[in-house]
């Protein structure tokens, strides 16, 4: 009988230190996923502060959102630490432009799109609740085209440099990489 015990209590003893080896495998899992899910959670909220949430979050801006997710924005947007300044035109804005113009953009192929949404992204030294820091400043677009912030009487006008301007509107949207300013006309 001693003899069947003693290979019990060695099995048992075995199969104690697997499970406990198990048991800590398993709880490393736990702290790595845990470490995992944290920082998931941190890239989550990160997307959620950044202008590519706040471009597809909003609206009033959806014609611009398809086109430049469409166009390969999306890292610059949701990644790029910035400061940037979004000049968005409206969907109204779109609405404006003729249809074979518009036909025209959408063709991917001809880069027109990419070339006019890069004309709309500035990028800067930093951020401003006034955009009176950037009057009579020549700032130069993503697309390296010359843009200016001007103003008449209360108003912010963009301009290009064909004399093409748009007023900017009230109230941008403030994300952690830049600002997305509302214009109501599109400047090609």
């Amino acid at each position: 009988m001693k003899y069947r015990m003693f290979p019990s209590l060695k099995m048992s003893f075995l199969l104690g230190f697997v499970f406990l080896m198990l048991s800590c495998a398993q709880s490393g899992q736990r702290v790595e996923q845990s470490e995992q899910t944290d920082q998931n959670k941190a890239e989550q909220e990160k997307m959620r502060r950044s202008m590519l949430f706040g471009l597809i979050a909003d609206s009033r801006i959806e014609t611009l959102s398809a086109f430049a997710v469409a166009n390969d924005y999306s890292d610059l947007f949701g990644k790029d630490s910035g400061p940037l300044l979004l000049f968005a035109p409206t969907n109204e804005a779109f609405e404006k432009v003729d249809s074979v113009t518009l036909r025209s953009w959408r063709d991917q192929k001809n880069g027109m799109m990419k070339r006019l949404i890069g004309n709309h992204i500035v990028k800067v030294d930093q951020l401003s609740d006034d955009l009176s820091i950037y009057l009579d400043q020549n700032l130069t677009a993503l697309n390296g085209s010359t843009l200016k912030i001007i103003q008449e009487q209360q108003a912010y006008y963009l301009e290009d440099v064909k004399g093409n301007r748009a007023l900017i509107g009230p109230n941008p949207l403030r994300m952690d990489n830049g600002d997305i300013y509302y214009l109501d006309e599109v400047l090609y």
